[in-house]
């Protein structure tokens, strides 16, 4: 009798493959949008990611069942669903006043680990605070447009005070007087 072993895990190495290749890709983008002069590069960095955060929201709820009815869960969703996908982790702390301000805090952002390291810097020295606010860019904007996904129009910023370690995420939604 012979006993069936059970697949192996998917493989990690292949799955921290893409998760650095990931992070190399969006420090290239951060320098190439940081080496343009002008504020109107940073907005191209911002509008590709509400389209790729809209997108992939979309791809990601397509068989969700059933539609997602409030802003809180659509915010809950981003945090365990969403931030799963791209960045392999749930959020850590999620607190909301119920009145259309939500903080959702990443205690190890993995987008701004190395800043502190100045790994993405290259030669030039580059202060570490303007460094992460710039790499928290991408994702303030990919958040923007998950939410947008579901019909949230809201403000997004994404600040942190360890350089690189912990990012707060403040989604800000403005309330119509209508009340859910």
């Amino acid at each position: 009798m012979t006993t069936q072993q059970p697949d192996p895990p998917a493989s990690t190495s292949a799955r921290s493959l893409t998760a650095s290749t990931t992070e190399y890709l969006v420090a290239e983008m951060v320098r190439h949008y940081r080496s343009t002069p002008g504020a109107q590069d940073i907005d191209k960095l911002r509008d590709i990611g509400e389209r790729v955060g809209k997108a992939l929201a979309e791809r990601l709820s397509t068989d969700r069942k059933p539609p997602l009815s409030s802003q809180l869960e659509v915010v809950k969703w981003i945090c365990k669903d969403f931030w799963t996908a791209v960045f392999q982790k749930s959020v850590d702390n999620l607190k909301t006043n119920h009145k259309g301000t939500f903080l959702l805090r990443d205690t190890s952002f993995r987008w701004t680990r190395r800043v502190s390291q100045n790994v993405y810097g290259g030669v030039e020295r580059i202060p570490g605070s303007t460094m992460c606010a710039e790499y928290l860019v991408l994702p303030e904007a990919m958040v923007k447009g998950a939410l947008r996904a579901f019909g949230v129009e809201a403000t997004v910023q994404a600040e942190t005070s360890t350089l690189g370690a912990q990012v707060d995420f403040t989604i800000i939604v403005p309330q119509t007087g209508d009340v859910e």
